[in-house]
C-alpha cells in the first residue's frame, strides 16, 4: 500500500526486505516474484500500478547485477497534477502501469483497459 506524504506530490512506497543478518536491503532481482503490485487508497481516489521486474530493474528500482536498487520510491497516478518535472518524468513512465479504479469500474470495464496485459 503507497502511502501519500504531507509534504511532497505522489505516493511513498517502500521496497526493501532484511537479509540473513537482518539488515534492510533492496528488493533483489533474482529473488522477487515477477510483479510488484502497489495499491492506492485516498479518498475518492483509488487505482492499483502493476510493475513487472523487468521494468523496476531498467528504472533501478530493484537490485541487479548493475544496479544497487532502492529502498524506496514514489509513484504517480494520473490524478496527481503540478508536479515538477522529474516527477511528470516519472508520472510519465508509470502511466501505463496504472489502473484507476476511482469509479468503480465493472468487470468489463477492467478488461477493456487491457489489464490482463499486466497480469501475463
Amino acid at each position: 500500500m503507497a502511502k501519500k506524504t504531507p509534504k511532497k506530490s505522489g505516493y511513498f512506497v517502500a521496497v526493501w526486505h532484511k537479509n540473513s543478518e537482518y539488515e534492510n536491503e533492496p528488493f533483489d532481482f533474482y529473488e522477487m516474484k515477477d510483479k510488484l503490485i502497489v495499491n492506492i487508497l485516498d479518498g475518492n481516489q483509488k487505482g492499483q500500478f502493476i510493475f513487472s521486474k523487468e521494468i523496476l530493474a531498467k528504472k533501478s528500482i530493484i537490485r541487479t547485477d548493475y544496479s544497487i536498487g532502492k529502498m524506496a520510491f514514489r509513484v504517480y497516478p494520473d490524478w496527481e497534477t503540478n508536479l515538477n518535472k522529474a516527477a511528470t518524468l516519472t508520472q510519465k513512465w508509470q502511466s501505463q502501469y496504472f489502473i484507476d479504479l476511482s469509479d468503480g469500474l465493472s468487470e468489463q470495464e477492467i478488461k477493456a483497459q487491457n489489464v490482463n496485459k499486466y497480469l501475463e
